[in-house]
């Protein structure tokens, strides 16, 4: 864009500030919570057997938890985004999409607090998941009528991996700990630790591997998903920020280029189809005439070339055309 996000986030009303600093702050404590609910699993092992103090072991993890963060990419966080179909957000008003985002960050917390209160093991992933799949479901369902308002073959994807991960997990740690009562045959291994107790140096040692192991992981996937909801976040509120890629030179000709093509080949092989694109041919040439980059694209019509581009890629599909 032709400022920076500070410039973007200035253009906001009041109003509209304080509810991005109030989402915002939801997001962060979504993770806050996350941290404390999940991630003490990593440390349950090495606390349980004696290997670490309390202290020392959260101190690790927590930086282990970090590295993953940073080490982890984005794979994650983009998934969550695109749980929610791209028509979903362009399609929705400002005000509805800020409401989304809210309910959907306000819903994950309250749910992740209640379980923690309660003790009950569930995992923050599926948490955030569900309030990601109910608010798009919900949204759809009030304005459209429909269930398109989630992106079904992402939601099946991520469904998917929900469901096989505990399967793998359990069967895995059942074969390894058969495997381990083959090898080593001592029976106090397989005992509760008794007080002041510790397990040999080389199983410490396993332990301190697997709880770093277990808490880089962790971070590279559960970090992503706080990335993914303050994308959602800065999606909701400043939806102009994020339409058309300013980054890349020349893709505004290339986006022309390639509309007049798409619509030369249409008019000859399916009149129709070039009639229905017309509308939003003729906003894309107007919009990008004479530039080069979509940075030359005024902010205030970023959006509506974003909606024509869409729509001509929606109409194009509707026609059982390839692009």
């Amino acid at each position: 864009m032709s400022g920076n996000l500070f410039e973007a986030l200035g253009d906001l009303s009041f109003q509209q500030q304080l509810c991005f600093a109030f989402a915002l702050g939801i997001a962060f404590l979504f993770e806050f919570i996350n941290g404390f609910h999940d991630t003490a699993n990593a440390v349950t092992t090495v606390i349980y057997t004696g290997t670490l103090s309390p202290t020392p072991a959260v101190i690790y993890s927590g930086l282990c938890n970090f590295l993953g963060v940073m080490l982890g990419g984005t794979a994650v966080a983009f998934a969550i985004v695109n749980l929610l179909p791209v028509d979903l957000l362009i399609q929705s008003s400002s005000l509805r999409s800020i409401v989304m985002v809210i309910s959907l960050l306000l819903s994950g917390v309250i749910w992740n607090l209640a379980t923690w209160w309660y003790g009950l093991p569930v995992s923050s992933s599926h948490t955030l998941i569900g309030s990601i799949l109910g608010v798009g479901l919900m949204n759809s369902l009030l304005t459209r009528g429909n269930m398109s308002g989630v992106n079904w073959s992402k939601a099946v994807e991520v469904a998917l991996s929900l469901l096989i991960s505990p399967v793998f997990g359990f069967l895995a740690a059942a074969g390894l700990l058969l495997l381990m009562k083959r090898i080593f045959t001592n029976p106090n291994l397989y005992h509760p630790p008794g007080e002041g107790d510790q397990p040999p140096g080389w199983i410490r040692a396993v332990l301190l591997a697997t709880c770093g192991g277990v808490s880089l992981a962790h971070g590279s996937n559960d970090g992503q998903k706080g990335m993914g909801l303050i994308l959602l976040v800065l999606i909701g509120f400043l939806p102009t920020y994020y339409a058309l890629n300013v980054h890349e030179t020349g893709l505004a000709s290339e986006v022309t280029k390639a509309a007049k093509s798409v619509e030369v080949v249409l008019r000859g092989d399916a009149p129709d189809a070039a009639a229905a694109v017309a509308p939003e041919m003729d906003a894309i040439s107007k919009a990008l005439a004479g530039k080069t980059s979509l940075r030359d694209v005024p902010p205030s019509e970023r959006w509506t070339v974003r909606e024509s581009i869409f729509r001509f890629r929606q109409k194009l599909s509707r026609a059982n055309l390839n692009e």
